[in-house]
């Protein structure tokens, strides 16, 4: 499925947010989690950056999640779906999930019953569809400050779902 496409996975630690390569978008995302309510929310915000730090597009969005790992993945597949956007550009993804970057570079959870697998074959198959390459990497918070706060704040209802990012 991956033929000919440039790939990378990279699993590093970054302390501030970086361009992506010339010519490339970067996709900045991270998902939170609350079940203050008595019904797990997951709230998502994702960014879309080129090489010069200008914001293109982004995403907020809440979900339905029932613990904060189908967060990540529920917030991986709709960013990939925004990465397909972007077609005939190099898109490199970075999250917040060691555990979800792990699973995308084709690792397993050993012994686990995991009950989104057929969410992360999604996310496989719309990678497969960015022809221009793609890579995945894990930043900390610390590196994705932005989409973790407005994730945070879209999670507890203190932001407005659907902001227009840009003019």
């Amino acid at each position: 499925m991956f033929r000919n496409v440039d790939c990378s996975f990279l699993v590093h630690f970054c302390s501030r947010w970086q361009p992506p390569a010339v010519g490339s978008l970067k996709i900045n995302f991270h998902s939170a989690f609350s079940k203050s309510s008595g019904v797990g929310i997951g709230g998502l915000c994702s960014l879309v950056r080129n090489d010069r730090g200008e914001l293109l597009d982004g995403l907020t969005t809440r979900m339905v999640a029932g613990f904060p790992f189908d967060a990540e993945v529920k917030a991986a597949k709709l960013v990939c779906s925004l990465g397909v956007d972007y077609k005939g550009v190099k898109i490199e993804f970075e999250g917040g999930s060691k555990l979800l970057t792990n699973l995308v570079v084709g690792k397993t959870l050993l012994g686990s019953k995991w009950t989104a697998r057929s969410l992360m074959d999604e996310i496989k198959l719309s990678l497969g569809e960015l022809r221009a390459g793609y890579s995945w990497t894990h930043c900390a918070k610390t590196g994705n400050m932005a989409a973790s706060y407005f994730s945070s704040r879209l999670c507890e209802n203190e932001f407005i779902e659907g902001m227009q990012w840009v003019g």
